[in-house]
């Protein structure tokens, strides 16, 4: 009975983070919703998508990796308590080792995420790129206008190889990708993996 007691509890536990992942994904989205208007909320939108897909992780091994009480996520000297992990790499990795294949996505979904997951991993090991003016390690400057866009533009740019990205608002106004086209991508990316994360929490 205490055994059944304490998983309970961790069962509770992952439910409780899910559910503030929800409310990070909102905000998330709000932002996201602005990116057109305001391209500077760039990366405080991937800070709280980045927040919501780790307490995603977090939620699904807690609700369906079984008791985890001392488990160690990651590799090598890396291995850490989940509660000390933000490596979302290692977190997928943990869950799709240690989930019961049956309750798993297919495996063309695993793979899809998986390699969302290792790709935004790519971009911020540590969880810091997206909260600070500079990553630890190693050592980068965080470009702090990551997307520009021209609302007002004079003329309309020449068509070259690669022609230009137009893009508009909620508010109808539109504009010109001037740079930061493939962090605009990234974040369409970022939001879709979320989707996929949701939609296995929901199954």
């Amino acid at each position: 009975m205490q055994q059944s007691g304490r998983d309970e509890d961790v069962i509770n536990r992952g439910s409780r983070y899910m559910d503030l992942s929800f409310e990070y994904h909102v905000a998330a989205l709000s932002l996201w919703n602005s990116i057109v208007d305001s391209p500077y909320l760039y990366n405080p939108c991937m800070f709280l998508a980045r927040q919501t897909i780790e307490l995603l992780l977090k939620g699904l091994i807690y609700r369906e990796c079984g008791n985890i009480v001392g488990a160690k996520i990651g590799s090598g000297k890396e291995k850490r308590s989940i509660d000390n992990t933000h490596n979302l790499l290692a977190l997928w990795d943990y869950y799709v080792q240690n989930m019961q294949p049956r309750l798993l996505p297919s495996s063309d979904d695993v793979g899809k995420i998986g390699k969302a997951i290792k790709q935004f991993a790519k971009r911020d090991n540590d969880s810091t790129k997206y909260r600070y003016p500079e990553t630890k390690n190693p050592k980068t400057i965080l470009n702090l206008e990551p997307i520009r866009i021209n609302h007002t533009p004079t003329a309309f740019p020449e068509l070259g190889n690669t022609p230009p990205i137009l893009v508009s608002s909620q508010s109808n106004k539109v504009g010109i990708v001037t740079s930061g086209a493939a962090n605009l991508k990234h974040g369409y990316e970022v939001f879709e993996l979320i989707e996929m994360l949701f939609q296995m929490a929901e199954a």
